[in-house]
C-alpha cells in the first residue's frame, strides 16, 4: 500500500518540531486533519522522550 501526499500535506507533516501549538488553516477538503494524524504519529515514533504521551486526571 503506497500513500500519496499533497504538497501542502508533507508541508504539514515535515515542518520541524520547534513549538508547542499548532494551527493548520484551509479549507475543510484540504485534508489537514490526515496530515495533522500523520505528523503526530511521526512525532511518537520518533520522540527521544520515553513516554511521549502522557494524560492524568
Amino acid at each position: 500500500m503506497s500513500i500519496t501526499f499533497s504538497p501542502k500535506q508533507l508541508q504539514i507533516i515535515q515542518a520541524p518540531y520547534d513549538h508547542t501549538l499548532e494551527v493548520n488553516e484551509g479549507t475543510p477538503r484540504s485534508s489537514k486533519t490526515t496530515a495533522g494524524v500523520f505528523r503526530y504519529a511521526d512525532y511518537l515514533a520518533t520522540s527521544r522522550d520515553p513516554e511521549p504521551f502522557s494524560s492524568s486526571l
